[in-house]
């Protein structure tokens, strides 16, 4: 293979290098034919290097300005029948680091990107066109994965933020990865939070709902399977974790005043039978409602699950006629639903056009901060109403009246 013309480039704070997998052809090495996979790099901030590993060429390209952040574009030229790790060591002088401390990902459709991580596969798996991007990072070992965390404050507009990226390590407890989590948050000059790990609990996150809740107890890779792109929220408490066995599900609930048209904060309760009156009795231990006096009614909408107080009266259907929380219309299967609840006996609010107009401004105003979350308003899509006239086909009279 050709040798690298590459020059010395300046270095800088930040990393980056993008690799396209071009195309896939014969190469003759010695007299032998050799199936090699022909890769275009361009290479982003990177100290300087020279060529010189087996099985694989560089051929140079060019860098801009010193006043930018440097660039170049390399031609590689690897034996198919190499591994990741081959291709990682032969990046390395071109990155700047050891093949140790930066990541390969596979790019698929819609820019999604998974980390290779088995340093001995065969590039065979990689088809022509393959778009790899490389990052800067600690490469994960074996048994090692890489999860996003995030904050989750269900009560606040802002309700998911993205907090770190970290690493958990296969047999480790949801105690231990919680600890370690504090403290890099701890070592993180960026991070503002004072967290104290007895008053934090881990949730598996899909999407933007809050799923279910980890036990401190349980292990992963045993009883937690994680998988590439793996989310998690982290959710600070009031107190203590309430959630004590894996077979309870904690409920988000929501009192709502219709004398006043308001909404109460968001809390939980957590329920050990999965009947409506079991939800009813854990309710009132939080409320000063009697348990014979709360109406309950699921939420509508994605999570939050935040609602018009406009609609939540009259379009949410209060106490159905079930005797399972599993069944429709409340689905309640895992942690994470979100329940509105009433006093039976509280009237509701009689609303001039006046004050309606004026929820109606105000509730749009609110749902509408919910990070383009799609939220349930029933009442900004109504459609006015107009009186239908039936005719009688034969009556002619009747037309004329009309007319």
């Amino acid at each position: 293979p050709p040798s690298c013309l590459r020059p010395q480039v300046r270095p800088c704070l930040a990393h980056a290098v993008s690799v396209w997998a071009c195309d896939v052809r014969v190469e003759s090495v010695e007299g032998e034919p050799v199936w090699c996979v022909s890769v275009s790099v361009r290479v982003c901030c990177v100290t300087g290097g020279s060529a010189g590993a087996s099985g694989g060429g560089v051929v140079a390209g060019e860098s801009q300005s010193p006043d930018k952040c440097s660039q170049k574009v390399l031609s590689i030229r690897i034996d198919r029948n190499k591994t990741l790790s081959d291709l990682k060591k032969l990046l390395e002088q071109h990155v700047g680091v050891a093949s140790t401390q930066f990541k390969v990902y596979r790019v698929y459709t819609q820019s999604q990107e998974y980390e290779m991580t088995r340093l001995g596969d065969s590039l065979q798996t990689l088809p022509s066109d393959t778009k790899l991007v490389v990052k800067l990072g600690r490469a994960l070992k074996q048994g090692e994965f890489r999860i996003k965390i995030f904050l989750l404050d269900i009560r606040s507009v802002d309700y998911s933020k993205h907090l770190l990226d970290t690493i958990v390590a296969k047999g480790m407890t949801v105690q231990q990865f919680k600890e370690q989590i504090v403290s890099e948050i701890e070592e993180d000059p960026s991070l503002d939070y004072h967290l104290s790990v007895d008053k934090l609990r881990l949730r598996k996150k899909t999407w933007r709902s809050a799923g279910t809740i980890y036990l401190d107890s349980q292990v992963f890779e045993k009883d937690i399977h994680v998988f590439a792109n793996f989310e998690m929220y982290l959710e600070p408490l009031k107190g203590g974790e309430k959630m004590l066995a894996a077979t309870s599900i904690q409920v988000y609930v929501r009192r709502w005043r219709p004398s006043t048209h308001t909404v109460d904060l968001t809390d939980e309760v957590v329920v050990t039978e999965s009947t409506p009156d079991h939800l009813r009795k854990k309710i009132s231990e939080i409320s000063d409602v009697p348990q014979e006096r709360v109406d309950i009614a699921k939420a509508y909408g994605s999570f939050p699950c935040e609602m018009s107080v406009l609609d939540i009266n009259e379009d949410l259907e209060w106490n159905p006629s079930v005797t399972n929380i599993n069944s429709i219309p409340f689905s309640i299967y895992d942690d994470g639903c979100v329940v509105y609840y009433r006093d039976a006996e509280e009237k509701a609010e009689v609303l001039s056009a006046e004050r309606k107009n004026e929820l109606q401004k105000q509730e749009n105003t609110r749902l509408s901060k919910y990070n383009s979350t799609p939220t349930y308003s029933s009442s900004s899509y109504r459609v006015k109403e107009r009186a239908l006239k039936i005719y009688v086909a034969d009556d002619e009279a009747v037309k004329e009246a009309e007319s």
